[in-house]
């Protein structure tokens, strides 16, 4: 479902394919959050009622706290970055792109 909708280049690290190899080591199926907020979405339209900002929010909360595992990302990086210098100067190069690609965005 979700993943045929975005393509990622093979190099990089994104947040999409982190999840999918986590669910999938897991053995938890990666669309399974998506499905559930799009259910319980047709379940509140599905009585007549449109869905507030306050809705929206509850159906994502309950699906971030029921579906998603907790440590996903702190899980990736403590296996990825075995050691705190690796990780702070991960840390450095996401801080460096957000701030070029803000600064591309704001002319």
């Amino acid at each position: 479902m979700f993943s045929e909708i975005i393509a990622y280049p093979p190099n990089t690290t994104c947040i999409v394919r982190l999840h999918f190899q986590r669910c999938s080591k897991r053995t938890i199926e990666h669309d399974a959050p998506i499905a559930r907020y799009y259910e319980r979405l047709a379940t509140v339209q599905g009585r007549g009622s449109q869905a507030s900002h306050q809705v929206l929010r509850d159906i994502l909360k309950e699906v971030q706290i029921n579906m998603v595992p907790r440590g996903l990302l702190k899980e990736w990086a403590s296996h990825t970055f075995p050691n705190a210098t690796d990780y702070w100067a991960f840390r450095k190069n996401v801080s460096d792109y957000v701030h070029v690609m803000a600064r591309r965005s704001y002319p």
